[in-house]
């Protein structure tokens, strides 16, 4: 009896190294597929993100970008043809970017879920409470900070960017922030927080 329990104790021992190896080897092989992964180099992504833009075609997007984008949606326009509906992502899936494209010839808008490493000591709720509609981006800048990401852009018909949304993200915890949208001329139309 006492053999059969040291028996059992020892392959319970011998079973946790063993997955506890295991863990570690699959944490190791994913480390290292990530690292690997070019598209993973979000600062580099960012950087295509901000190029992107009105005027391009998905010919010139795809270009840019060196690989092709998943197109998950079309919507019929009438007589002005059809939206198209692009993604691009990254780390394998956990980052991307959308642009939508009226006939594939020009962007209508982009948009990202991924922040770059810009950060203000300025977003908290008493310098939201003093944004108000119609404050231009060079007060909300001098409030905020001019350390900010522009994470959506819409154009209109002539590729010039009618709408940019912006947010300031809080340097000690990035999941805050403030999120100000501008229209064509530069003034704020809508003010947005994660707090």
């Amino acid at each position: 009896m006492r053999q059969n329990l040291y028996n059992l104790i020892l392959k319970i021992y011998v079973m946790k190294k063993i997955i506890i190896v295991l863990s570690l080897l699959m944490f190791s092989c994913k480390s290292d597929d990530v690292m690997n992964n070019s598209n993973c180099d979000l600062v580099a992504v960012n950087t295509s993100f901000d190029q992107i833009l009105g005027y391009m075609s998905y010919t010139d997007i795809e270009n840019l970008l060196g690989i092709p984008g998943n197109h998950f949606r079309t919507n019929d326009l009438g007589p002005s043809g059809e939206m198209k509906f692009y993604r691009w992502d990254f780390c394998d899936g956990s980052n991307s970017f959308e642009c939508w494209l009226i006939n594939d010839e020009r962007v209508h808008l982009k948009s990202k879920d991924f922040a770059n490493n810009s950060c203000s000591n300025n977003v908290n709720q008493s310098n939201y409470s003093v944004i108000s509609v119609g404050d231009s981006y060079s007060q909300v800048t001098s409030l905020l900070g001019n350390q900010n990401d522009n994470i959506r852009v819409d154009y209109d018909a002539q590729g010039v960017a009618n709408v940019k949304i912006y947010r300031w993200y809080n340097c000690t915890d990035n999941t805050v922030f403030i999120e100000v949208w501008f229209d064509f001329n530069g003034n704020v139309f809508l003010i947005n927080n994660s707090f």
